[in-house]
């Protein structure tokens, strides 16, 4: 009688093997995946930088307190304009630079706008106005030492840190935008407006600086590393950070607002007499060293203002007849279109007809204002 064969019974090791075999498949996928996106993000990375996509942040850290570009930098600007972005031997958006010699010299300082970084070198209003001093037969120098993202606050103290303890000066320059400076020297305003920032100087009312700079904690340290180290993620994070800026905007609500109106008329009228004041401190303390003292206005496309915009310009401009103090505000052309950068939705920053038209008149201004500046011996 033939016997019936029946399946081994199902042990305790055959479930443990057949378990192991389906967590191993499961591991060398998921090797396979990360590898496959680390291959992808490492060819994005390289399409990236030999295309010039992008750039990383590119930051340094100087004296352990003022975050700004480093010496001999070098990427593409690719907002408004794509143009190739190159620091000189003291970190700005400028020629090479000595830290001392025999030529008058003229620094100017500002934010993004006098920093230029959507023009070339040649094509930005300081070193056509250089250009202009030369072919005027006189040796003047018009240093360029705008940062982007910065106010007063920021100005004055790279002054005191970087440019008068090492670097020959012989008459200084203030470009004010109109646009944000005021919310650049406000913690408040800054933070409502933007979230967050890397620019730790801000004033009280008096005009004294408060620096607020903290060391990152890990995530942000982690963030700010392979920013530093990759074009892709700073283009991500870069992206990122103005989708959130879109969304804020589209729901009628400032970062830092949690949707909701806030007033904030004390912070505006904090950050006016804190301008007001530190202008006039920094005006008393050049006068003292015998350092000129100028302030140039430099107005948003479109001149459009609130209430505490309009009434800090019409301060800026009574403290400067009052004090002493030499002020241009720059008129350009009517049309905000010749002067201004577009980028198909919005204007931005001087574009080369705008560093043009500043460069003229800033040149008359100083023949009319300075003229013991253009009656140097040049010899």
């Amino acid at each position: 009688m033939q016997s019936i064969q029946t399946a081994p019974p199902l042990t305790a090791s055959y479930g443990l093997t057949k378990f192991r075999v389906r967590m191993r498949r499961i591991f060398f996928r998921l090797i396979l995946i990360v590898l496959g996106v680390g291959v992808g993000l490492g060819l994005s990375e390289i399409v990236m930088r030999a295309f010039q996509l992008g750039h990383t942040r590119n930051v340094i850290l100087y004296n352990d307190k003022i975050y700004k570009l480093p010496p001999h930098a070098s990427f593409m600007n690719l907002d408004e304009n794509r143009n190739l972005m190159e620091t000189n031997n003291l970190g700005f958006h400028d020629r090479e630079r000595q830290a001392v010699n025999n030529n008058y010299r003229i620094l100017f300082m500002g934010d993004s706008f006098v920093e230029g970084r959507q023009v070339d070198t040649p094509s930005l209003f300081t070193m056509r106005l250089e250009k202009k001093f030369s072919e005027d037969g006189q040796k003047i120098e018009a240093i360029n030492g705008g940062v982007p993202g910065t106010g007063t606050a920021y100005q004055y103290s790279l002054w005191r840190e970087f440019f008068e303890p090492d670097v020959k000066v012989d008459h200084l320059v203030l470009c004010f935008f109109m646009g944000n400076d005021l919310v650049d020297n406000s913690t408040d305003l800054k933070l409502s407006t933007y979230g967050e920032t890397d620019n730790s100087f801000f004033l009280n009312r008096e005009g004294n600086i408060l620096a607020t700079r903290k060391h990152p904690g890990l995530l942000k340290w982690t963030v700010n590393y392979v920013r530093d180290h990759s074009v892709l993620m700073d283009r991500l994070y870069e992206s990122a950070y103005r989708m959130k800026k879109d969304v804020q905007a589209g729901s009628g609500g400032a970062a830092g607002d949690e949707g909701g109106r806030v007033d904030r008329s004390g912070a505006w009228q904090d950050s006016e007499q804190g301008t007001i004041a530190l202008i006039k401190r920094w005006k008393s303390e050049l006068n003292a060293k015998n350092i000129p003292f100028d302030v140039v206005v430099i107005d948003r496309p479109g001149k459009v203002y609130n209430k505490f915009e309009l009434e800090f310009a019409n301060r800026l401009l009574t403290t400067c007849a009052q004090d002493g103090i030499d002020c241009l505000r720059l008129k350009l052309t009517d049309d905000p279109f010749e002067s201004y950068s577009f980028d198909g939705a919005n204007l931005g920053h001087f574009n080369y007809k705008g560093h043009e038209l500043a460069a003229a008149e800033l040149f008359d201004y100083f023949k009319s204002h300075h003229p013991a500046v253009f009656n140097r011996p040049t010899k």
